[in-house]
């Protein structure tokens, strides 16, 4: 362990080039060089995080997960994004933790590697950094049996699934022949890939009991307008042939995360509760609190008593059934009739 000590000469640091004067504290590194403090300290720091990384291991399962090489079919492009040794990437992002994401610790690499991005004319689809390699890997947990995949983007979560022992068949829905010719080719094992609409696969082909579990992914935000016009309509036409609770949507609780806390700015308007449980079921940002306020309104006296504690169980509880779609806010249920009719209008 290097140890600090007093120059008994003048001299110059090792590490930085800069010279020392005698008698000022140094610290005796190995083979008696001598170097400032300062750089001895952030070498030694340097050193001990080498050490980790090299006796950590968790970097090893987000390292090299696809072997997709570059190219362009269509309006699709795969890209490689290169990163030396030592890049550090969070599991979580600050707007992840806020609104409910999973959370997870950085993890380093100590090995240069490159990632895969899916790009089109629009901007990015998905990339297999380890945020949301983690992301998909934490929401397949537990899958066993048949698996439905909608959008097979860079195939993370059916390597992930491939690599489960209690997954017996996986069957991906992928809307963009572009996506497929890219991607398909460069997984691990052969994959069942349907060319279609997710919709209307689920509405014209699926069988009840033919999937045990399913994982839908077919959009780029993870926003309030993504959940009420494609996660609710894509639940809605589920229910029926897989139980709710084993339907995974990509990031839905981030969505719900938002919704959260936008139905609990609005209880603390105590002045708008009135204009709110009266809202109209045409109107889907206003109407889809509109039961809710309804019935905080009922139970005033336990609202003004105990406000925020009362109004967050009971927030809690609105979006809990109207997730597992046990009770839709009738604005929700004319907005999801409305983007069915639409889809189907499309195929």
């Amino acid at each position: 362990m290097p140890s600090t000590m007093t120059a008994r000469f003048s001299g110059h640091c090792r590490l930085c080039g800069n010279s020392f004067a005698k008698g000022e504290r140094v610290i005796f590194m190995a083979r008696g060089n001598q170097v400032h403090t300062t750089c001895g300290r952030i070498e030694r720091a340097a050193n001990q995080e080498e050490r980790e990384m090299k006796t950590n291991n968790t970097w090893k399962k987000f390292y090299n997960l696809l072997n997709i090489p570059e190219g362009k079919s269509g309006t699709h492009e795969v890209i490689h994004e290169h990163y030396a040794a030592g890049a550090s990437f969070d599991l979580t992002t600050p707007r992840g933790s806020t609104f409910g994401a999973p959370r997870g610790k950085a993890v380093r690499f100590p090995k240069a590697g490159h990632w895969h991005k899916l790009i089109y004319e629009h901007g990015t689809l998905m990339s297999d950094l380890p945020i949301e390699q983690f992301q998909m890997e934490q929401a397949v947990r537990g899958f066993r049996g048949n698996i439905l995949i909608g959008g097979l983007g860079l195939g993370v979560v059916y390597d992930i699934l491939c690599n489960n022992p209690d997954v017996k068949q996986i069957t991906v829905v992928e809307k963009s022949q572009d996506v497929i010719n890219l991607v398909a080719p460069h997984l691990p094992l052969p994959v069942s890939v349907v060319h279609a609409d997710l919709f209307d696969f689920i509405q014209h082909s699926v069988r009840k009991g033919e999937f045990d579990h399913a994982f839908y992914d077919i959009w780029q935000s993870d926003g309030e307008n993504t959940y009420f016009n494609t996660v609710l309509p894509l639940r809605y036409i589920t229910r029926g042939l897989i139980p709710n609770h084993r339907v995974v949507c990509w990031n839905d609780s981030v969505m719900l995360g938002q919704l959260f806390m936008g139905i609990q700015g609005r209880t603390m308007m105590r002045e708008q509760w009135k204009k709110l449980a009266d809202a109209q079921s045409d109107d889907l940002w206003l109407g889809w609190t509109a039961e809710f306020f309804q019935r905080l309104l009922s139970s005033e006296k336990s609202a003004v008593k105990n406000p925020p504690e009362y109004a967050n169980i009971l927030i809690q509880a609105y979006l809990h059934h109207m997730n597992d779609l046990s009770c839709l806010p009738k604005a929700v249920e004319v907005n999801i009739k409305k983007v069915l009719s639409e889809k189907e209008r499309e195929n």
